[in-house]
């Protein structure tokens, strides 16, 4: 009787402190098939509430291994390969191609994503049947994405890597109010191309509007959907602010 009266209060003990924590915790499963993947950041820290770890919040299970992680951030990558005893710093000295243009990155615990931002993940190859790859974290209670100003220089523009975080998919009317917002402010020939696209397809903000050229180079007005969990590069030549989803 004394032994199971001490599991019952051991038992007490530890739901009292898994009461005290009760993290919101949040798991986003996605059915991945192509090789370049833009993922959106929809979570936290699970262990400080603030910006979650590279390494922490994508779960490696049926990931192949050779597979990158890539962040871009203030114009630089940073980058890890998937090796058996995890996520693994790219050898920027290598001189494959996989490292080109990254800068040496650490430990993936060692970048910090915020809620809003976004990651590239790129398998080996396209996967058939498609790979259901988890991530997760602390359920975030607003997700904003920051884009930087370019110098309106056309050989300075600052590009940065969006993915629609909702769950949803938001219409092209929403996601024009959405860059022309008092909270974003576009300027003249800041362009979009979706992480869809062919051709090098770009949308562009001609000073007033959001839209492409067709085929006979007239302008075209608006922007298309952007599905849930799909991504843009945004290419500032001036244009900043903040995206609020």
């Amino acid at each position: 009787m004394k032994k199971i009266l001490t599991i019952a209060a051991a038992s007490i003990a530890v739901a009292a402190i898994a009461d005290s924590f009760s993290p919101d915790i949040g798991v986003t499963t996605l059915s991945l098939s192509l090789k370049n993947n833009v993922i959106p950041v929809q979570f936290n820290s699970l262990a400080d509430s603030g910006s979650v770890k590279a390494g922490d919040l994508v779960c490696t299970n049926n990931i192949p291994l050779n597979s990158y992680l890539f962040v871009y951030n203030d114009g630089s990558y940073t980058a890890w390969q998937l090796v058996e005893s995890g996520w693994n710093p790219l050898d920027v000295a290598s001189g494959t191609a996989e490292a080109a243009g990254i800068t040496y990155s650490g430990n993936a615990n060692s970048v910090s994503l915020p809620a809003g931002s976004a990651i590239w993940l790129s398998f080996p190859a396209a996967q058939s049947p498609a790979k259901l790859v988890s991530f997760y974290g602390k359920v975030a209670t607003s997700t904003n994405t920051t884009i930087t100003a370019g110098t309106k220089q056309p050989k300075n523009p600052v590009s940065t890597l969006v993915c629609n975080p909702t769950g949803g998919d938001i219409s092209g009317e929403a996601l024009v109010e959405m860059l022309t917002s008092p909270k974003f402010v576009p300027v003249a020939n800041d362009k979009i191309r979706f992480d869809n696209s062919t051709n090098g397809e770009y949308y562009i903000f001609n000073g007033t509007k959001w839209g492409r050229l067709n085929g006979n180079y007239e302008f075209v007005e608006g922007l298309p959907t952007l599905y849930a969990n799909k991504g843009f590069w945004y290419v500032s030549l001036g244009g900043a602010g903040t995206i609020s989803w």
